[in-house]
C-alpha cells in the first residue's frame, strides 16, 4: 500500500516537471522581459499609428515569403482608410528599375542595343555636339538636363505627360555636361526611355510591362498611373506638413512614365524580389545584365546599374536598392541578396526617412547575421566664428540687373525686379524667388518645389563689352548653364 505523502510527493515532482517544460516553450524574449520583434517595428512607427497621421507600410521578405507586413496611419486620412496590405502605393524613383528592366529584355531581344544612338529612335531630340546612347540613359551619364527643373523655371505646374517632356527636352541648346564623361541623375532619361519602349517595341511601357514582367509574376495590383484623373481604389494619398504644422495632401499632378509614375502594392513588390532569385522573367541573362553597374567614369564610383543602386553595403552586407520620394510620397525597397532577405517602406508621409527605416527594420530581423553596428565617431564642436558680414551691394549697382530676360530654350521672359531694396526673380515659383547677392555678379535663391523637396539655385549675371549686364546663368543642380539672355 502506497503512502500519502508518497503519493504527495509524486504529484508534486510530477507538477514541477511539468511547469518547467511549459517554461522551457515561451518565447525566450517574453521571458526576459525583451521586446519582440513586432514590438521593436512598432516602436521605429510609433509617430504614425493613429487615425490623424498618414504613414507608412513596413515590410520584410525573407526567403520568398512576407514575413513581415504591417500598416502604420492612414492611406487616406480623409476617409479615415487604413494602410493595409492591399493599400496601392505610388513609388516614385524606386519605379526606374521596372523601365530599365523593360529596356534589358528588349536588348536580349536582340531590338535595341546600349550602343544604339537615342536619336535613331527619338529623332525629335536636338543634335547635340555629341552622341547619347542608350546605355547613357539607362546610367545617369547623358548630361540631359532635368525635366522637373527646366519646368520649374519655365513657371509651369500642368500635369507633364512623356510628349510634354520630349517638348522640353527637344528645345534645348546645351547639355549639362559630355554625355559619358559625368554622373547626375536624370529623370529626363528615364522618361525617354518609356518613349523608347514604346517606340522599339509597338505598345506602351505599361502595355509591354504587363505583358512581359507584370503577369509572368503574377503582378496583379499593378499599373502605371499616366492619367491623373484615373480612379484607382484603394489608393494611398500623399500628405506633407504645412507651415501651420498641419498635413495637406497634394494632388496628383504628374502623367509621365518611366522615371517614376508606378503603381503597386507590397505583395507585387515581393513577387517582383523574389525574381532576383528565381529568374522566372529573363533568365539569368537578364540578371546579369540589369545588376551590371555602369562603364566607370573619372572621380566617381559608379554605383549605378539598371535603375539599381548595387555597391552599396550595410553592417557588411552587400545590398541592392532604390529610393523614391515625390509629394508626400517616401519609398525604400532594399535587398540583401546574401541573406535572400528584403526590407522596405512604402509611405505617404513627407517626414518619414525610408531608407532608415529600411534598415531599422532589417537590424531588427537579421541583426544577428549582420556585422555590430559600429559606434557614431565623435564629432567635436567646431570653433564657433563670428558672423559674416553680408555681401553688400549698393541700390545703384542692383539696378543694373533689373530687366527682362529671355531663353529660347523655352520660349519663356522672365523679370528681375527690386522690391523694398531687394531683387526679386519673377518666373519661378508663383510669387518669385528673392534673390540674395554673395559675390559679383552672383546671387542665390531657394526654390521650394514641393514641401520638403527645397534647392538652391545661383544665379551669374555675365557682361558685354561695355560692360553692362547682358544675360544671366542659371544653375539648380540638375540643370546647369541655363541661359536667359537680357532683353533691351
Amino acid at each position: 500500500m502506497i503512502s500519502s505523502n508518497k503519493i504527495s510527493q509524486t504529484l508534486f515532482i510530477s507538477a514541477s516537471i511539468i511547469f518547467m517544460a511549459a517554461c522551457s516553450q515561451q518565447d525566450p524574449a517574453a521571458s526576459t522581459d525583451e521586446p519582440t520583434k513586432s514590438q521593436q517595428t512598432d516602436k521605429i512607427f510609433a509617430q504614425w499609428d493613429n487615425e490623424n497621421s498618414p504613414g507608412c507600410l513596413a515590410f520584410a521578405f525573407q526567403d520568398g515569403e512576407i514575413l513581415m507586413s504591417k500598416g502604420y496611419g492612414m492611406a487616406d486620412m480623409a476617409w479615415t482608410q487604413p494602410i493595409t496590405d492591399d493599400t496601392v502605393f505610388y513609388i516614385a524613383s524606386t519605379a526606374k528599375q521596372f523601365t530599365a528592366a523593360a529596356i534589358a529584355l528588349l536588348v536580349l531581344d536582340g531590338k535595341l542595343s546600349l550602343d544604339d544612338d537615342v536619336r535613331k529612335y527619338i529623332p525629335e531630340l536636338p543634335e547635340f555636339d555629341h552622341t547619347i546612347t542608350v546605355e547613357h540613359l539607362v546610367h545617369h551619364t547623358s548630361g540631359l538636363r532635368d525635366y522637373f527643373g527646366l519646368a520649374g523655371i519655365a513657371g509651369r505646374d500642368d500635369p507633364m505627360s512623356n510628349q510634354k517632356v520630349l517638348a522640353l527636352i527637344s528645345k534645348q541648346i546645351d547639355l549639362n555636361f559630355k554625355p559619358g564623361s559625368e554622373w547626375s541623375y536624370s529623370n529626363s532619361g528615364y522618361a525617354l526611355m518609356s518613349m523608347l519602349v514604346e517606340r522599339v517595341s509597338g505598345k506602351s511601357l505599361g502595355e509591354f510591362t504587363k505583358e512581359r514582367i507584370f503577369d509572368p509574376l503574377g503582378m496583379k495590383n499593378s499599373q502605371w498611373d499616366d492619367k491623373p484623373e484615373r480612379v484607382v481604389q484603394k489608393r494611398a494619398r500623399s500628405y506633407s506638413k504645412g507651415d501651420d504644422g498641419n498635413w495637406i495632401r497634394h494632388p496628383k499632378t504628374i502623367a509621365a512614365t518611366g522615371d517614376g509614375n508606378l503603381l503597386i502594392t507590397v505583395g507585387d513588390l515581393l513577387r517582383w524580389d523574389e525574381n532576383f532569385y528565381t529568374a522566372k522573367v529573363g533568365g539569368k541573362a537578364f540578371l546579369d545584365l540589369i545588376l551590371k553597374p555602369g562603364p566607370k567614369i573619372p572621380e566617381a564610383d559608379m554605383n549605378y546599374a539598371f535603375g539599381l543602386m548595387v555597391n552599396d553595403r550595410y553592417r557588411g552586407q552587400k545590398i541592392v536598392r532604390h529610393a523614391g520620394g515625390f509629394y508626400g510620397f517616401r519609398i525604400e525597397l532594399m535587398r540583401f541578396p546574401e541573406q535572400h532577405f528584403s526590407s522596405g517602406v512604402l509611405c505617404n508621409a513627407g517626414d518619414a526617412n525610408s531608407s532608415l527605416m529600411a534598415r531599422q527594420i532589417a537590424d531588427v530581423y537579421i541583426g544577428d547575421k549582420l556585422d555590430p553596428k559600429e559606434e557614431p565617431a565623435k564629432v567635436t564642436a567646431p570653433e564657433k566664428k563670428p558672423d559674416e558680414p553680408a555681401y553688400d551691394v549698393a541700390i545703384g549697382k542692383l539696378q543694373e540687373y533689373i530687366g527682362t530676360y529671355h531663353s529660347p530654350e523655352l520660349d519663356i521672359d522672365n523679370r528681375v525686379k527690386m522690391v523694398d531694396g531687394s531683387l526679386i526673380y519673377v518666373g519661378i515659383g508663383k510669387e518669385g524667388l528673392a534673390l540674395t547677392p554673395v559675390a559679383e555678379d552672383k546671387f542665390v535663391a531657394l526654390f521650394t518645389f514641393a514641401p520638403g523637396m527645397t534647392f538652391p539655385i545661383t544665379f551669374d549675371a555675365a557682361r558685354d563689352s561695355n560692360n553692362k549686364v547682358d544675360r544671366l546663368i542659371l544653375d539648380m543642380g540638375r540643370v546647369k548653364n541655363f541661359r536667359l539672355d537680357k532683353m533691351n
